[in-house]
This record gives structure tokens, C-alpha cells and sequence, in this order.
């Protein structure tokens, strides 16, 4: 029978993720900023720098094919810098008819995952996804049979990982 030694709560992540069907498939997404798309995080937190070869990446999760598209050859492809982009990033537009630019496109949905790492939390049911924080390392410190002390991952609203502690809100029944 195990017996804790230490004991952490599994903390929650401050984004807000949403719920869509990709082909009859559940995902989850996330709105961010374009600007945001090239910002790398960089060591400590709150921390970033541009990188090209991260906006690339990142351009590939955005869910609406025009804007993918429009990132790729208006952008990515001309290999630019940081001042570059923040230029592009001010100026980024939908087109009209005419080639006159339209509303300005300051925020892109991206995938940010599968539903088995997200709980929907929302109390009418509209679907405020949310997940454990990045940063957390949610763990139990116990001891087995023979006196050894051991360590078990907790991932919380997490169903099909075998190798954690499967829990909600609390884990007082272990």
C-alpha cells in the first residue's frame, strides 16, 4: 500500500483551448497572434526570440488554408528577419476583390492537440478546454513494499498513457 510522501496539486494551464471537428474528428485548438507564430521561447520563461525555421513549423498548424498559404509564399519562402516580420505582421491583411486590402489578420486558429490531454471545463457545456500547466512536473513521492521511495507522474485529464496517474481535480483516492 503506498504512502505519500510528498504531494503537489496538478495545476492548470491559463489558456482557454477550443473544440472543433477536423473530418469528423475531434481536435483542440488555440487562438494566437501572428506575431506570436515566429516568437521560439527561449530559455526562461516568458522569454523569446524569432526564428524562421519556428514560424515555418508553426505555420503548418494553423487551420485556415488561405492564411497558411499566404504565410508560406508572402513570407517564409523570402527567408527575412525580425524587423521584416514585425513590418509584415503590422500590415498582414485579408485581399479583396482588386487586390485592396481588407480587414487586418492580427489573430489565426492553430491546432494545439487531441482531446485526451484536455479536460472541457466549462460549466454550461460550450467548451473551455484546458490541460495541465507545460511547466508543471505533478508527481507523487511514495514509498513501496520494501521501505524504496518512488516517484509516479501525474497527467491530469490524461486516459490513454499508461505510465502516469490518471486523475481530475484530486488524487486523494490513491
Amino acid at each position: 500500500m503506498p504512502r505519500n510522501i510528498a504531494f503537489e496539486r496538478v495545476a492548470l494551464a491559463d489558456t482557454s483551448f477550443g473544440g472543433r471537428l477536423d473530418g469528423g474528428k475531434p481536435i483542440i485548438v488555440k487562438r494566437v497572434t501572428v506575431f506570436d507564430l515566429a516568437q521560439e521561447p527561449a530559455g526562461a520563461p516568458g522569454k523569446t526570440k524569432f526564428s524562421l525555421k519556428y514560424l515555418i513549423k508553426k505555420i503548418e498548424t494553423i487551420r485556415d488554408e488561405t492564411i497558411k498559404r499566404r504565410l508560406k509564399e508572402e513570407f517564409a519562402e523570402k527567408q527575412p528577419d525580425e524587423a521584416n516580420w514585425k513590418t509584415f505582421c503590422d500590415s498582414f491583411a485579408q485581399k479583396r476583390k482588386g487586390g485592396i486590402a481588407g480587414a487586418r489578420i492580427i489573430k489565426v486558429w492553430v491546432y494545439a492537440g487531441e482531446p485526451d490531454e484536455f479536460k472541457d471545463l466549462s460549466k454550461d457545456g460550450t467548451g473551455a478546454w484546458r490541460k495541465a500547466k507545460d511547466d508543471h512536473q505533478g508527481q507523487i513521492i511514495y514509498s513501496d513494499i520494501d521501505g524504496n521511495l518512488a516517484v509516479k507522474p501525474v497527467c491530469a485529464n490524461v486516459f490513454k498513457r499508461e505510465s502516469c496517474l490518471h486523475i481530475f481535480y484530486s488524487i486523494s483516492s490513491v
